[in-house]
């Protein structure tokens, strides 16, 4: 009979206790974690572009005007529009397991190296212009606002005029990189200046390719002709510069970027 009492006393203690405040709390909680998950997950926003090689052979010899027979291959030409943060885009956004073809695009061939090439040649070819554009003390003193500017010397502005951001805003822009570069848009800030800096990796590139692919010659007529006047605008308005910039990039357009 004590037992049956004991016994008794104990579910009144445990059905008073549930009915305490925390004991409320924790049982909602409890019920909300065993609540079973939607099984299917909210929409991933994509953060890659596709382009296929032949479609990257197409648009680069179309903005650099090249004849058939000097066109990249399909692959180095898809090389040279895809940035290395394309391999990671996926992986980033979404949970393994992956498809055959997510690990592909993880493998996939970038521009770095075809960039690293194509930015010291963008400097080489601009300090050569400038070089022959002012070759003289009297071309310094004429020139009052890129050269003598009071507040930053040549060096800066020649920083200033080839850093990757400004390339990316102006050449790559001009070019419509966008529509087939394939990177990953997560990357992008609001101001954009993220997605300035791959467009002006990507156009380093461009030229990078054109080096390796064609030779020096045709890498620097490229320069004038698709990327120097992209940056007229940005040499302080001096008119030697600006006329000087122009003749080279007609000149160079009769010949091609590969002589016909």
């Amino acid at each position: 009979m004590s037992s049956s009492r004991a016994v008794a006393s104990a579910s009144r203690a445990v059905r008073a206790a549930t009915r305490r405040p925390e004991a409320r709390l924790y049982s909602a909680a409890a019920a909300e974690a065993a609540a079973p998950s939607p099984s299917t997950p909210p929409p991933v926003a994509r953060r890659t572009r596709t382009t296929t090689p032949d479609e990257a052979q197409a648009f680069l010899s179309d903005i650099l005007k090249l004849p058939p027979s000097a066109a990249f291959p399909p692959a180095l030409a898809l090389q040279i529009l895809t940035h290395k943060s394309y391999r990671f885009a996926h992986r980033i956004a979404h949970a393994p397991p992956y498809t055959p073809s997510e690990l592909e695009a993880g493998q996939a061939s970038h521009n770095e190296r075809l960039g690293f090439v194509g930015k010291r040649a963008l400097g080489a070819y601009t300090t050569m212009f400038l070089h022959e554009a002012l070759h003289s003390a009297e071309g310094v003193r004429a020139a009052p606002g890129f050269i003598r500017a009071d507040e930053q010397g040549l060096e800066q502005r020649l920083e200033d005029l080839l850093h990757l951001n400004n390339i990316g805003a102006t050449v790559g822009a001009k070019w419509g990189l966008e529509r087939v570069m394939r990177y990953d848009r997560g990357e992008t800030r609001p101001d954009g200046s993220t997605s300035h800096s791959i467009h002006g990796t990507t156009v380093a590139a461009v030229l990078g390719g054109v080096f390796t692919h064609l030779g020096s010659p045709a890498a620097q007529r490229a320069y004038y002709v698709h990327v120097l006047p992209a940056l007229a605008k940005d040499l302080g308005g001096d008119p030697a510069l600006v006329n000087a910039a122009a003749a080279l990039s007609q000149s160079a357009l009769v010949l091609g970027v590969v002589p016909k």
